[in-house]
């Protein structure tokens, strides 16, 4: 069944990028700041700051910022009356004109024959003989109604960054873990803040700032009541595009295990590739997120969007039929250990690994693959078992060469 013959030239893999991740490695090393890591559990899509803006960013809350529905429901009601107001007020100044233009035989001409440079040109003296004359009425509204828009803005985007917040976490955490994570990957760098936004839950008064800084101001300087604050972060260039494919899990992994193979054996470097591009003897080309070729290892990295959703029969079923094809392949290339890494929580873990396992067997595949569930403590020590199991056979591998070209009296 299996075809052994598989090919991959050096170019086609991306070790080159491997520094990015160089600041989670080093946290990876750490007691207090590992928690970092749970980046890496967090899929791209999820954290993209829209459909149409798709730079991945996260969401942070501190204070109680669950407690501002009322101040927010009373800017919303100072709004709806201001833009009233503006409207009334902005009238007067500009019926008289559009009146007086519609009157004009000149412009009824132009819209029944279409000419475009007429119509130019009766707007442009338009402007220059009234609008500019009603700058200043208008320059009064402005400012006037300038405070309406960040009233309107300000609970408005208060309320969305939070909806992103709250779907970042039920996708693949718990709260306090989250703002763990958010701290960590702040003191790292490997995230900057961009927008800041204060909001008092007692007198609706508010701060909207943009900013390289996070400023962490406690109190409302109005009333004295602890702010409730969400500000919005984005990731450092270019840890931000790997991010957006999720690409970050195989470099970690592929960097953690030379770091730590070299580190037990430091003899002789092994070839570790992340999101490899290999292709089969019949011309077949698929990836491999973290493939060892030494070994026969490959690691299939996959970070669920939805990965606390409740896990259905339909659901365990779907998520192993995506699973499948992509395993085939990498027995079909004659890989002969297989290991997922995913952000699924245990027990989710379990169920599809129990049914991949049977899926395999039912259709004449080796059963031999391993899930790991979202852990970064577990994935690390895992980690460092399969280094040590690697290590090891380098090291039996180096004795029996040396007993061979020396003999075994010259190894006492």
């Amino acid at each position: 069944m299996y075809n052994n013959y598989i090919t991959m030239s050096p170019e086609n893999n991306l070790s080159s990028l491997e520094s990015i991740v160089k600041p989670l490695l080093e946290a990876a090393s750490t007691t207090h700041w590992r928690n970092s890591l749970n980046v890496l559990y967090l899929s791209g899509h999820v954290m993209a700051f829209s459909e149409e803006l798709q730079f991945p960013c996260i969401i942070s809350a501190r204070g109680p910022y669950d407690e501002v529905e009322s101040a927010s429901d009373l800017l919303k009601g100072k709004t709806e009356v201001a833009i009233t107001k503006i409207g009334k007020d902005s009238l007067p100044i500009i019926m008289p004109v559009i009146t007086s233009l519609l009157k004009q035989e000149e412009l009824r001409t132009a819209l029944e024959e279409d000419r475009e440079e007429k119509l130019v040109k009766i707007f442009i003296d338009l402007y220059s003989s009234q609008f500019q004359k009603m700058q200043d009425e208008f320059f009064q509204i402005f400012i006037s109604g300038a405070s309406t828009i960040a009233d309107w803005i300000t609970p408005e985007l208060y309320e969305n960054l939070l909806e992103m917040r709250e779907k970042m976490i039920r996708s693949a955490f718990y709260d306090d873990e989250y703002e763990e994570m958010v701290d960590s990957l702040l003191k790292l760098n490997l995230i900057k803040p961009r927008l800041q936004i204060n909001l008092c839950p007692r007198c609706a008064d508010y701060q909207i700032t943009l900013t390289k800084t996070a400023t962490i101001l406690e109190n409302c300087p109005n009333c004295g009541v602890e702010w409730a604050s969400v500000t919005l972060f984005t990731f450092i260039h270019p840890y931000n595009e790997i991010k957006k494919n999720n690409s970050d899990l195989p470099l970690f992994i592929s960097s953690y295990l030379k770091h730590k193979i070299v580190t037990l054996y430091p003899a002789k470097e092994l070839e570790i590739f992340p999101m490899a591009k290999v292709s089969l003897e019949d011309g077949t080309i698929f990836d491999i997120d973290v493939y060892i070729p030494e070994y026969d290892m490959g690691f299939e990295c996959k970070v669920f969007e939805d990965a606390y959703a409740r896990m259905t029969s339909s659901r365990i079923n779907s998520l192993v039929g995506g699973l499948l094809p992509q395993i085939h392949r990498y027995f079909d290339a004659g890989i002969q250990k297989v290991f997922i890494v995913t952000n699924l929580v245990e027990s989710s873990s379990n169920k599809v690994e129990r049914l991949l396992k049977r899926k395999l067997s039912e259709s004449g595949y080796p059963s031999e693959v391993e899930l790991l569930a979202k852990d970064y403590d577990k994935l690390l020590k895992w980690l460092d078992e399969k280094a040590q199991l690697i290590t090891n056979q380098r090291a039996k591998l180096f004795t029996k060469s040396l007993e061979i070209k020396n003999g075994p009296e010259k190894l006492e």
